[in-house]
């Protein structure tokens, strides 16, 4: 589990992630989130130095994120933009018998019994964007399996995560590629890259040079997909 931290001698909070890597990573999201990943035998004191002299690339990429990507309030209200595989819909909240939503046009239409409950909202969303998700991150593995086949891998169970840090994960062991659930809200092309992603680390597990070698051999245009994915906008 992530645990908060804050890099000695600074303001910067970030989570600290263990895992069965080899080496130290440091990971800046549009959100303004900081993640480190470390192997489970490091110690705090490596963490930390690593941190005091990446602190300065980190507050860059902060400020460049907080510049280009000011806090998003949402309160799903009328008159929001929200996305659906990439195209941006208005919302509008309408009162009905019914919780449900529809897309019409340039609209997407969140129908709820009380309009006044925030939380009956934002769980009606939710809850659309989980059932369209476990349609087509279905449909968009089925699509793409075709890539990795020739090299053995397993076709996996699709699981459906609401995850803060990343956009998938997988288990080689259990056949099993986990994606996020705010992947709906990102174009159907980055969708299937995420999934080649995890794909590929049932062969290599860690982001080594032959685990992207191997991502390139399979998806040679995974760096423009990553950079454009890292811009997107998410709630």
């Amino acid at each position: 589990m992530a645990r908060k931290k804050t890099v000695p001698g600074t303001d910067i909070e970030y989570e600290l992630v263990r895992s069965t890597r080899k080496t130290l990573g440091i990971t800046v999201y549009p959100d303004l989130r900081v993640t480190v990943r470390a192997p489970q035998k490091v110690g705090m004191a490596d963490i930390e130095n690593m941190l005091q002299d990446r602190s300065d690339w980190i507050r860059k990429q902060l400020k460049r994120f907080a510049a280009n990507h000011p806090p998003l309030e949402i309160t799903y209200s009328s008159g929001e933009t929200h996305h659906f595989l990439g195209k941006p819909y208005q919302l509008q909240v309408v009162v009905a018998k019914r919780n449900r939503i529809e897309l019409d046009g340039e609209y997407m239409i969140l129908y709820v019994t009380d309009a006044s409950d925030i939380d009956l909202r934002e769980n009606t969303v939710k809850k659309w964007y989980r059932k369209q998700a476990k349609i087509i991150f279905e449909e968009r593995l089925q699509a793409v399996y075709h890539r990795v086949e020739p090299l053995g891998i397993p076709y996996p169970e699709i699981r459906v995560k609401d995850m803060k840090t990343r956009w998938g994960s997988c288990s080689g062991m259990a056949k099993r590629v986990n994606l996020n659930l705010r992947l709906m809200q990102v174009p159907v092309a980055h969708v299937d890259y995420v999934i080649i992603h995890e794909l590929c680390h049932f062969i290599q597990r860690n982001h080594s040079k032959a685990y992207y070698d191997l991502l390139a051999s399979v998806l040679p245009e995974w760096k423009r997909l990553r950079k454009e994915l890292n811009r997107f906008r998410v709630v």
